[in-house]
């Protein structure tokens, strides 16, 4: 933990030794540093790539996604994400301006970084840090119990072939969760239908005695 702020475990991942490695939030650069016993490694969390280094993250069963266009892909065909089925039913599918989608990208960053216990505090702008603090204080509220299984790790749906790309993914006790993390002002109306969708790609057989509790949470700085 750090400043009393305990990371929930991740499960089945190993460590790594004495070489951190930690990215910095502001230029999208790795950054190195000494670790003391390791720090968790999600292996199945999105890979970090420099800038100017390859951005297609590889799958399996010829699925991938292209993080620098936002697209996937499932043999050679592009998937539709969650988003764009949103806007296909005529719903209001505009989560953020321009602005709201960097800071979300450089809060979303932070955050998935914290939660592997990889976090370069230094990295974080001053404007971002109340919405980590938010964070951390939201991942308290759900428990010591709480084990995250994936970090924005993409997902699709071979049945209805759409795709998309949970926050996060783990279970409180016995219970599988979705979280959603927002910065904007108010969380979308649309959401919910985001998290049920995000549901049918993790679990698709939609199991009655697996009962998911779907979480959106808004961060604020203050």
């Amino acid at each position: 933990s750090r400043r009393g702020v305990a990371s929930p475990r991740i499960t089945g991942r190993p460590t790594i030794g004495a070489s951190e490695v930690k990215q910095d939030v502001t230029s999208n650069r790795y950054a190195h540093g000494a670790a003391g016993g390791g720090v968790p490694f999600i292996g199945d969390h999105r890979p970090y790539h420099p800038a100017g280094t390859e951005n297609l993250t590889g799958m399996q069963n010829g699925f991938r996604f292209d993080a620098a266009t936002h697209t996937y892909w499932l043999d050679g065909q592009e998937l539709p994400h969650i988003t764009q089925v949103i806007r296909a039913a005529g719903m209001d599918a505009s989560f953020a301006d321009e602005d709201q989608l960097w800071r979300g990208s450089a809060v979303h960053l932070a955050c998935a970084l914290d939660d592997e216990c990889a976090l370069d505090e230094a990295s974080v702008e001053p404007e971002h840090r109340g919405y980590l603090n938010a964070w951390r204080e939201f991942r308290k509220t759900l428990g010591p119990t709480l084990e995250f299984e994936s970090i924005e790790k993409p997902y699709y749906s071979e049945e209805y072939m759409y795709a998309g790309t949970p926050d996060r993914v783990g279970h409180i006790g016995s219970h599988p969760v979705i979280i959603e993390l927002k910065t904007g002002t108010s969380i979308p109306p649309a959401t919910s239908i985001q998290l049920a969708a995000q549901t049918g790609l993790v679990d698709p057989g939609r199991l009655p005695w697996r009962p998911w509790r779907r979480f959106a949470v808004r961060l604020g700085q203050d």
